[in-house]
C-alpha cells in the first residue's frame, strides 16, 4: 500500500438535505467528497418543526481551543449524540484518533473513555487543523435471553472528524476502502 498523501484524497465537506413527505421533518447528512468523487457520510441530523431531534440524530459537537499559557497546546472536547436503543446501556467505549503534526513529525494520538459519550483531548500541534476519526461502541440490554444468556444489542458509530471544510483525512480511507 502506498502511504504517500495524494491531493486527490483530500475531502470537502458538504451537506445533503431532504424533507419528509408527511410531516415537517428535514434530514441533513454530512458528506465528505473527495476530488476522485468518493463519498463518505458523517453526521446524520434530523430536524422536526425546525428543532434538532437529538433522539433520532447521530452527530457530534466539537470544541477546540489553544491554551492561553502554551500557544502550541491544543485542547478540545467532542460530545457524541447517538439515539438510545434498548432498555439501558450496559457499557460503551469511545475512541478518538487525531492527526498530530508536531515539530517535524506526524503522530496519531488516540484518546479512549468508557461509559460516556464525551471525550476530551489535549496535544501539542504545529497546526490548527484537527482531523481524525471517532469510533463509538455501545452495548445495550434489549431484554432478550437466548439459551440462558443475556443478548445485547451493539451500536457502532464510525465517523470522520474535522474542523475544516476541506482537508486530507486518512481515516476516511479506513471507513471506505478506495480501490486502486
Amino acid at each position: 500500500m502506498d502511504s504517500r498523501i495524494n491531493h486527490l484524497d483530500s475531502y470537502e465537506k458538504s451537506w445533503l438535505s431532504y424533507a419528509g413527505e408527511e410531516d415537517s421533518t428535514i434530514r441533513m447528512l454530512e458528506m465528505y467528497v473527495s476530488r476522485r468523487g468518493d463519498t463518505v457520510f458523517g453526521k446524520d441530523m434530523v430536524y422536526k418543526a425546525g428543532e434538532l431531534d437529538t433522539l433520532n440524530s447521530i452527530f457530534y459537537d466539537f470544541e477546540g481551543y489553544w491554551s492561553k499559557h502554551d500557544d502550541s497546546l491544543l485542547k478540545g472536547k467532542i460530545k457524541l449524540y447517538v439515539p438510545p436503543k434498548g432498555d439501558g446501556v450496559v457499557t460503551s467505549k469511545f475512541h478518538l484518533t487525531l492527526y498530530q503534526a508536531w515539530r517535524d513529525s506526524l503522530y496519531l494520538p488516540t484518546f479512549t473513555v468508557e461509559n460516556t459519550n464525551e471525550i476530551e483531548f489535549e496535544f501539542h500541534s504545529n497546526s490548527n487543523i484537527v482531523v481524525g476519526g471517532l469510533m463509538y461502541y455501545r452495548f445495550t440490554d434489549n431484554g432478550k435471553v437466548e439459551k440462558g444468556e443475556e443478548v445485547l444489542d451493539v451500536s457502532v458509530v464510525e465517523m470522520p472528524v474535522s474542523n475544516r471544510e476541506r482537508a486530507y483525512n486518512g481515516f476516511i480511507a479506513t471507513f471506505n476502502e478506495i480501490p486502486e
